[in-house]
């Protein structure tokens, strides 16, 4: 057999955010040619052409809030006083609670897949009487991404606002005045849902 041309090229890219492996390259032209053979020769040729691009992501989230948020302004007493007036004034009481969860994300940008190009070309010509020739070509390109995605939120919140059990007993003459301000809990609970993207 002579003047025979073969170039192969395979790539395999892997890419992955968890474990982030890329391999890949650019196909150039392929040519084979099988030619000008003498009689009774035997030619064979094969060529294998394989991209994968293959891409997986996994993302877990546990969250777990507890909080006790209390306002009060009661419980005051004025109790057993003899002449004069009894006066209690309380201020407000004021307790905001706020939480905010952002939800577990995956963003995946696949890779170039480095893809065999079109441009092959096979010449088998010019043999003598009674050879044999056997051309095989393979190509396949394959793309697998797989996205896995978890949240575990957990709230526990307990708000009290109190302005009450105040006592003003047993009190003798005078005048008895018990003011309380406002008591106000405010408690926003905020939770974004998980996502995956992929571009």
């Amino acid at each position: 057999m002579k003047n025979l041309g073969y170039k192969i090229a395979s790539s395999i890219a892997i890419a992955g955010l968890l474990t982030s492996l890329t391999a890949g390259s650019a196909f150039a032209a392929k040519s084979i040619k099988i030619k000008n053979n003498g009689n009774n020769s035997y030619n064979k040729v094969k060529v294998v052409e394989l991209s994968a691009t293959i891409v997986g992501q996994s993302n877990n989230s546990t969250i777990v809030n507890g909080v006790t948020a209390k306002s009060d302004t009661g419980d005051n007493q004025a109790n057993k006083n003899t002449g004069g007036d009894t006066s209690v004034d309380t201020g407000k009481a004021t307790t905001t609670v706020g939480i905010t969860v952002d939800g577990s994300s995956n963003e995946a940008n696949l890779p170039d897949c480095g893809c065999p190009d079109d441009d092959l070309d096979v010449v088998v010509k010019g043999n003598g009487n009674g050879s044999t020739n056997k051309v095989k070509v393979f190509d396949a390109d394959l793309t697998l991404v797989w996205q896995k995605n978890k949240s575990v939120v957990i709230n526990d919140v307990y708000a009290k606002s109190d302005s009450g059990d105040n006592e003003a007993n047993k009190n003798t003459g005078g005048n008895v005045d018990v003011t309380t301000g406002n008591a106000k809990t405010g408690v926003t609970i905020n939770v974004t849902g998980s996502s995956n993207t992929l571009n």
